[in-house]
């Protein structure tokens, strides 16, 4: 999705790591790795939800912006959009199976996903 991406979330998110690159900072600053999660039901199928609507060129993150409070909108003005809402109701029947599949998929076959948990402590060695 890449600029498409639902969580690329500018400004909010001004860094953003690989995996590899955490685990690697991480690891030199003493921390030793329990567990990697790649998924999280709460963010990975709306997140391809939202980049898939993206991508689909209806108003960039129309979905995410009528769902969330209104004192966390960036364009409260912008917010009406009947054109992109009906075509949102539309794709969702062909995009949630998508996204929940696509979700899954990536993890388990590509041992990557949008969100990255990553567990440490401190190394006691």
């Amino acid at each position: 999705g890449r600029e498409n991406w639902l969580h690329l979330d500018l400004p909010l998110h001004l860094f953003h790591f690989t995996e590899e690159g955490l685990i690697q900072i991480l690891r030199e600053k003493g921390f030793k790795i329990i567990n990697i999660k790649r998924f999280h039901l709460e963010y990975s199928p709306f997140g391809w939800l939202q980049t898939l609507l993206n991508l689909s060129r209806i108003r960039f993150n129309l979905l995410y912006d009528l769902l969330k409070p209104e004192s966390f909108r960036k364009d409260k003005e912008k917010l009406v959009d009947l054109l992109g809402a009906i075509a949102t109701l539309i794709l969702l029947p062909i995009y949630l199976p998508l996204a929940l599949f696509l979700s899954i998929f990536e993890p388990v076959f590509f041992k990557r996903g949008s969100i990255v948990e990553v567990y440490a402590s401190k190394d006691k060695s």
